[in-house]
């Protein structure tokens, strides 16, 4: 099987079809600037932005519950030593309508067994004496948790290779297909790589593969975050507003984060998004207003039209399957994904829901097809 992609989503893939006895061949390119994974602030939150009316949240809450034991076993593979943090999130209601969002949140989340609560600002800031005392109140999320996605993204690769994944580290261009089956992969160079399948998992570059059978409607969306420098910044939970600005604690500082915008495949940091990113977390933690930027990056989010994942196999071409368009939870959501797409890469019923996130979702929207390669 070989799986184009070389972030969270392809590497989990990747492992949870080694771990079914399959072997895999991992494509990916060298060197793209903007992957989304190590940009990541890592925050594992289903809770955070999200409703239990949303198709995602159910998907967002059972893979929370495997982070611990995913973290455990990709630190034993890798040698690693990845830390998965509690903490909880705190959440600023700036107005009375947002208290009311929040609050009806709460009774949503915990009619599905979830804690949630709605706090006043002094409770708050028992629990966070850095928090603003300039808002209305703060939506208290206890389970959330976070980890550093650099260190993530090395234990991943140290994984693949430990498991005998081989790895291609190449460009794949285009799709192969043989016998009606999607056969392989056309690297930059011409030269083509085959297996008996295909798992398309490269992020916002999934589209870009010449000879799809249809439209994959994923495009790159820019996070912008700055790395704080200061030793007043918050050390317990995540500090967030209702805009998914937000500042992760690290050590000696804190991650500020983050942007949405529509800028296509340029990874650059800008001066509006700096100053945008700067107000916003001065508002959750004044402290904030004050520290030093020491670094500054951003990540490519593969972001669907229509907001969620899109996994599973297509329904036209056999052999090719996704695992794209994650968007802003894709670390969240990798490791209950990765098993859902290796079980049907596999023809194996998977345990957990998936027809929702079927990219034939999108059949009414016209596409422009291009003719796959022939073998």
């Amino acid at each position: 099987m070989i799986v184009v992609g070389g972030g969270i989503a392809a590497c989990t893939v990747a492992l949870a079809l080694r771990r079914r006895g399959c072997q895999v061949t991992i494509v990916q390119a060298p060197g793209l600037a903007g992957a989304a994974t190590p940009a990541s602030a890592g925050m594992i939150a289903p809770q955070y932005e999200s409703h239990p009316a949303d198709p995602t949240f159910r998907l967002g809450v059972a893979s929370a519950r495997l982070y611990p034991e995913f973290v455990s076993g990709l630190n034993a593979l890798a040698g690693g030593e990845v830390e998965l943090l509690g903490g909880g999130m705190l959440v600023a209601n700036y107005s009375s309508s947002e208290r009311e969002a929040a609050a009806v949140a709460v009774r949503g989340q915990r009619a599905e067994g979830l804690e949630a609560e709605v706090l006043d600002t002094a409770a708050a800031l028992r629990i966070d004496p850095a928090a603003s005392r300039d808002v209305d109140s703060f939506l208290w999320l206890p389970d959330s948790a976070r980890l550093d996605c650099r260190l993530l993204s090395e234990n991943l690769a140290r994984a693949i290779d430990a498991t005998g994944v081989r790895r291609v580290s190449a460009r794949a261009v285009g799709l192969t297909v043989e016998g009606g089956r999607a056969g392989g992969v056309r690297l930059a160079d011409g030269a083509v790589v085959k297996g008996t399948g295909v798992v398309l998992a490269a992020g916002c570059w999934s589209a870009g593969l010449a000879g799809l059978p249809r439209r994959l409607p994923v495009r790159p969306v820019r996070g912008q975050i700055l790395r704080l420098a200061s030793a007043r910044l918050p050390t317990g939970p995540v500090l967030a507003d209702h805009a998914g600005r937000y500042l992760v604690p690290r050590a000696g500082g804190a991650l500020a984060g983050s942007t949405m915008d529509e800028a296509g495949f340029e990874p650059e940091v800008t001066d509006v998004g700096r100053a945008s990113i700067r107000d916003a977390v001065r508002r959750l933690c004044p402290a904030a207003g004050e520290a030093a930027a020491d670094a500054a990056w951003a990540g490519l989010r593969p972001v669907s039209d229509d907001g969620s994942p899109i996994v599973g196999p297509d329904p036209d071409l056999e052999g090719l399957h996704y695992a794209t368009g994650y968007g802003r939870s894709g670390i969240l959501l990798a490791p209950l994904l990765a098993e859902i797409v290796a079980d049907l890469a596999l023809a194996r019923e998977p345990g957990a829901e998936w027809q929702a996130f079927s990219i034939d979702r999108f059949e009414g929207v016209a596409a422009a097809v291009r003719s796959p390669d022939r073998e």
